[in-house]
């Protein structure tokens, strides 16, 4: 929204697995937030909710792939979330048992390579972001070329 805040939610009962949403729900044991004034058949994972990201950090894009999704921040920098299982997540490592982050992570590792992020888009299993000097970077699983490599 206008003050950087970003909203999530899915499109189905069951589409919040592996933190895609980038925030606790009741099937990753977060708690439902919902309006008691209107009931309706809609789970807490369908109706939008807050992602909060760390620092106080403020969102300006956003993008989602098929279990995961990318947000980047005013001062140029990306968070991820949702399931890690191609590294489309882009985090230095993937960790053994955990192939999933429920809350936005950094990528550290743009920020080591001097990069400022100016858009993003997902793939089901990938992650491209392109910067505010023209450059482009991708991440995850490139079997069919979707990294621009062949």
């Amino acid at each position: 929204d206008d003050e950087g805040r970003a909203y999530s939610w899915a499109t189905r009962k069951g589409g919040a697995r592996m933190g895609a949403l980038g925030r606790p729900t009741p099937q990753e044991g977060g708690t439902a937030q919902h309006d008691d004034a209107h009931t309706t058949s809609i789970t807490p994972e369908e109706m939008p909710g807050l992602v909060t990201l760390p620092g106080g950090a403020r969102a300006v894009e956003c993008a989602a792939g098929d279990r995961h999704s990318v947000i980047i921040g005013t001062l140029g920098e990306v968070w991820t979330f949702g399931s890690n299982r191609w590294m489309q997540l882009g985090l230095a490592a993937w960790d053994k048992g955990s192939s999933h982050k429920v809350e936005p992570q950094r990528v550290n590792a743009l920020d080591n390579l001097q990069l400022k992020a100016h858009t993003a888009a997902c793939g089901a299993d990938h992650t491209l972001v392109t910067s505010t000097d023209g450059k482009i970077v991708g991440w995850g699983r490139g079997k069919e070329g979707q990294l621009g490599l062949v």
